[in-house]
């Protein structure tokens, strides 16, 4: 007894299944492309500040990428110090609940208890750092910014990727 199995059907699927394959290699080569071109981006951003003790980097997770800063006091610099911080960060929400430091919130008057101390000099509120009384900076935000350029840069290298793969381009 024999059986004929007709096996167009298979060889069909295991075309689709390849061609989804290929679209997620293609993806992922266009997310690296996306991460070192929004790496470029922050460490450009950076160095036009003179930050160049702070480094940019990112670490690919599958389908997602986590992007992040790193370096002495790249927390302070991203969301500002002191009264003349609070305020202008692009975004409150985005403020950091735990971190470097650790204050429970973002905390504009964060000190090193060792070395400086609160205080407000003619009507300025600020603190001393060693002999040094200061304001604080107003926020950077280099990171934020970044994701913002990311906003505005993914589809296009997303659909540049796709489109050479199909042939459009």
């Amino acid at each position: 007894m024999a059986s004929t199995i007709d096996l167009s059907g298979l060889e069909h699927y295991m075309k689709v299944v390849e061609k989804y394959g290929q679209m997620l290699k293609d993806f992922r080569k266009a997310m690296i492309e996306l991460c070192e071109d929004a790496k470029t981006y922050a460490e450009n951003q950076y160095s036009q500040y003179g930050h160049s003790s702070i480094t940019v980097d990112f670490e690919p997770h599958g389908t997602r990428a986590t992007i992040y800063a790193k370096g002495d006091a790249v927390a302070f610099f991203e969301f500002g110090t002191g009264e003349v911080g609070r305020g202008t960060y692009p975004s409150e929400s985005y403020l950091p609940s735990s971190g470097v430091p650790i204050t429970g919130n973002w905390e504009y008057y964060y000190i090193d208890e060792e070395n400086s101390r609160k205080d407000t000099v003619n009507g300025v509120k600020g603190w001393w750092w060693g002999a040094k009384f200061v304001k604080g900076n107003k926020a950077e935000a280099e990171m934020w910014r970044t994701a913002e350029y990311i906003r505005r840069k993914a589809h296009i290298i997303i659909s540049k990727h796709f489109q050479k793969e199909s042939g459009a381009v």
